[in-house]
């Protein structure tokens, strides 16, 4: 599929709310055909006949109701504009977040997720405002600029003239800048992205800053990404001075160059004084445009480079592709098989996995052992299909894992991870993240099995105590059994297990492994192994070095090998 890029990513949301962009449309003309038609009425009060007052009052109610109707269609066009930038910024952000929410890990892995909030937040905002404005804008400007040429032409075409001389010089500066604010606001916009991840950094690791005494240090290094910020800001300003500063400078000669026509046309073309007023003040209408150019252009061209990013991110094809025609097996034995696998990360390159063969039969447990670095994570990872393999097949049920559908076959997983993620939120949603559909009386079996009951009672909130940022207002211990509770209520049939039990106090690891070994039972389930006694009543083993399978086999039978596995477990690496 051919990428989106420019306002072709764009146009199918003008699309979803034409009723809203034709009605603040509609509003533009009303309200410019008012405004055209205020000067000429002014001028026909300047060519008021004392013997027909009735004329004159009669004028003068059409000017009003002109300006009137100017306030009213005013009004509208801004509330029906800013509501139309609502609703697309809203469906913007809900696209861009699920068009993230299916993108590989390999796409995580090398994207900031400061840059990924300034993008969803800072970008899309500046963009719905630039995007609801532009039609109107457009609109309003041609014809403002069209109405009064009009007339200007109609009323002394020599004098209309003279105000069409500078317009060319306006156009072709305009032109020229376009780039370079682009340029300016692609790397202000990219600054912003850093100071996001900086300070995501610094608060996340706010314990380790604190711990280590290293504010200081903190502190430099965001006064430099700050500090690059404000460059890019002043560079910036000074090239947005630089053309406001011309356009003033244009507008203030244009006025006087059409004064000095008109007052040698006045007296010696008999030129009125009403005709020329009138020409004045259309001329003004002339410059609108300019002038609305000039203090819309900085938020154009930062516009124009969050719609570039919002295309770039959207056109990012999900690395993980699923067969449309795929179909669900009715029931899952839970029997995984590696066939020749082998397996390279996209930023590298560089083979992490290489012709692995293994079979993990229904309900066994089997263990992945190794140095780090050897590739026991990215092997788990490919099950779940976080990744996907360069060569060879896993199967599940003999069944191709490619061959599965993607949600489906994810359903059928668990995954314990080693540092446990816990949303902001409730201990409930925390839990029911595992099942959303989930009842409370099955949410509360969950907690059980999970051995957190008791914990969860002497709680005054209960289940709705808020566990705080990433699970920070609970011990490590409370953090591992509610990922256990969620993976329980889940109930999957294959399990994958990176083991972390080791940084728990001994009344934490007996009640976390008391779950484990019961969230074991009944499941095919691949554990990433860190400790001895979790290798120990694997079924099987696998000792893993540079992506590779080297060595197979129970406890008893690597111990008695006297091979790697043995040196493992004598250096006290298991």
């Amino acid at each position: 599929m051919k990428p989106k890029s420019g306002f072709s990513r764009v146009l199918p949301y003008y699309h979803r709310y034409r009723a809203q962009l034709i009605l603040n449309l509609t509003l533009v003309v009303v309200l410019n055909s008012c405004v055209t038609l205020i000067p000429l009425l002014t001028r026909q009060l300047f060519n008021f006949n004392p013997q027909h007052w009735d004329l004159y009052i009669a004028w003068l109610g059409v000017l009003a109701a002109a300006i009137a109707g100017m306030v009213f269609c005013s009004h509208r066009t801004i509330r029906t504009g800013s509501q139309l930038g609502a609703h697309m910024e809203t469906d913007m952000r809900r696209d861009l977040f699920a068009h993230l929410q299916r993108l590989g890990f390999s796409y995580y892995d090398r994207t900031k997720t400061g840059h990924l909030m300034a993008r969803i937040s800072n970008d899309l905002s500046t963009l719905s405002s630039t995007l609801h404005q532009l039609p109107a804008d457009l609109l309003s400007s041609i014809l403002s600029l069209g109405g009064a040429l009009a007339v200007m032409f109609w009323m002394n075409w020599q004098l209309a003239l003279v105000a069409l001389l500078p317009l060319p010089a306006a156009v072709w500066l305009g032109i020229r800048s376009k780039h370079r604010f682009k340029q300016h606001s692609h790397r202000i916009r990219e600054e912003i992205g850093q100071i996001n991840t900086n300070v995501e950094n610094a608060v996340m690791g706010i314990r380790e800053v604190q711990s280590f005494a290293n504010e200081q240090l903190q502190m430099a290094g965001f006064e430099v990404i700050n500090r690059r910020f404000c460059e890019a800001k002043c560079d910036f300003a000074e090239t947005i001075a630089r053309y406001a500063a011309f356009m003033i400078g244009f507008m203030r000669v244009h006025g006087v160059l059409l004064a000095v026509a008109g007052s040698l046309m006045y007296v010696f073309s008999g030129l009125s004084m009403a005709d020329l007023l009138a020409f004045v003040m259309y001329a003004r209408f002339m410059l609108a445009p300019i002038e609305r150019m000039v203090n819309f252009s900085e938020q154009y061209a930062q516009g124009v480079a969050a719609l570039e990013r919002f295309s770039d991110i959207l056109n990012i094809e999900p690395e993980i592709n699923e067969n449309e025609n795929a179909v669900a097996p009715e029931q899952v034995v839970g029997r995984l098989e590696f066939e020749g696998v082998s397996f390279a990360y996209a930023q590298t390159g560089s083979p992490v996995l290489q012709d692995i063969n293994l079979v993990i039969n229904p309900g066994s447990i089997v263990a992945l052992v190794g140095e780090s670095g050897a590739g026991k994570t990215s092997l788990a990872s490919l099950v779940p299909r976080f990744y996907d393999i360069s060569a060879g097949r896993i199967t599940l049920d003999g069944v191709d894992i490619r061959e599965l559908p993607l949600h489906w076959l994810r359903r059928q997983i668990g995954v314990v991870q080693q540092s446990p993620f816990l949303f902001d939120d409730s201990i409930r949603n925390n839990i029911a993240f595992g099942r959303p559909d989930a009842e409370e009386k099955e949410i509360i079996e969950a907690t059980r099995q999970a051995n957190l009951l008791d914990f969860i009672d002497s709680l005054p909130d209960g289940l709705d105590t808020i566990v705080g940022e990433r699970g920070v207002m609970l011990s490590g211990g409370q953090r591992q059994r509610i990922s256990l509770a969620r993976v329980f209520l889940k109930n999957p049939r294959i399990l994958i297990f990176d083991e972390a039990t080791s940084a728990l106090d001994n009344e934490s690891e007996q009640r976390v492994q008391d779950a484990i070994n019961r969230l074991f039972k009944g499941r095919t389930t691949l554990i990433i192994a860190h400790r001895l006694s979790t290798v120990k009543h694997a079924d099987l083993t696998c000792a893993l070095r540079n992506g590779h399978i080297i060595e197979s086999g129970t406890h008893q039978e690597l111990l008695a090998a006297q091979g790697y596995f043995h040196r493992l477990h004598h250096q006290g690496a298991l």
